[in-house]
């Protein structure tokens, strides 16, 4: 057992010269799709990707002072050919579930879109604003469903909830609001930098609506996805690959593969600069979410981090 939270080995000359090289390849990629590949005005540009690096190095540092204390365990995962496969599955699902829900969503599939009808005149009887009726009516046709399923996989092959790290410590809550606070900082700033005027409803909840969306949108985001890809996956790619560094930038691109479903089919985003620019193991979220758990052993920061970029910070996504 470890007796610790261990950071992420110590930095050599090396190895950050080749994090470096690597940050510098995907911005230029990002530049390149941006001026070169087809649908322009939706891909994102390099500059936005490199004030996002600056959020990840400040947010990274900020979860390394709030955890120096922590004494928490990684999951002990098994390891072998029998891990390998479950973990495989688990992926393959994944991606399975996901593809079905976007299909469902575009071609109204019945069944699906009678109940999002059926949520959203339910919503609206209660007079719910239509960010709020959105999110309800998302949740309970699919996005509910996928995160049960999910949750329930996570939990299954880490065993415990402890294990899989749904910790509620005031440090974990502290590091999660933390960073919101940063990225609420973040997003301000970079208005005047990079020629954005963000409303004020862009960055905080500007009435008490904002804490039913919030809840909403971590049920079917937020908890998801940090419980399956922090609580379970890197866990077990660090028992299976034995490296924290290569555990963490394969988790990144796995991460990031799980989202192209929503950038192809949904918003119809050019297939060959997204596919590969999320084959690119140093995207800046993945690294802010998965350093956050790593040295917290904890989801909690991450799901509340992940929930509110989601809704009011959408560029870090």
């Amino acid at each position: 057992m470890l007796s610790r939270a261990e950071p992420v080995p110590a930095r050599r000359p090396a190895k950050i010269a080749l994090a470096v090289v690597g940050v510098a390849a995907y911005l230029i990629l990002v530049y390149l799709a941006q001026t070169l590949g087809p649908n322009q005005s939706e891909f994102p540009i390099w500059a936005t990707e490199l004030w996002n690096y600056a959020f990840a190095a400040v947010a990274m540092l900020l979860t390394y002072v709030v955890t120096s204390r922590v004494k928490r365990p990684l999951p002990q995962l098994p390891t072998g050919a029998h891990a390998l496969g479950r973990l495989v599955m688990v992926l393959l699902l994944t991606g399975v579930l996901i593809v079905l829900f976007y299909l469902a969503v575009i071609t109204r599939w019945p069944p699906f879109f009678a109940v999002v009808i059926f949520d959203y005149k339910a919503a609206a009887g209660l007079g719910l604003p239509p960010d709020v009726t959105n999110a309800f009516a998302n949740v309970v046709p699919g996005g509910l469903v996928l995160t049960l399923i999910l949750v329930y996989v996570s939990l299954r092959y880490v065993r415990r909830f402890g294990a899989v790290g749904f910790h509620l410590k005031p440090l974990d809550w502290l590091l999660g609001l933390g960073l919101i606070a940063l990225a609420m900082l973040v997003h301000v700033m970079e208005g005047p930098i990079l020629g954005i005027s963000p409303t004020l409803s862009a960055i905080v909840p500007v009435t008490l609506w904002g804490v039913p969306l919030f809840f909403l949108q971590l049920l079917v985001n937020g908890l998801q996805e940090e419980t399956l890809f922090r609580g379970y996956v890197l866990p077990q790619l660090q028992a299976l690959l034995r490296q924290p560094v290569a555990a963490m930038l394969v988790m990144i691109v796995l991460f990031d593969l799980a989202h192209l479903p929503l950038l192809l089919l949904y918003y119809h985003l050019p297939a060959w600069p997204t596919t590969v620019q999320a084959l690119f193991p140093v995207q800046p979220t993945g690294l802010v979410f998965g350093y956050a758990y790593w040295r917290s052993r904890s989801v909690v920061p991450g799901i509340l981090l992940h929930t509110y970029t989601s809704l009011w910070a959408f560029p870090y996504l």
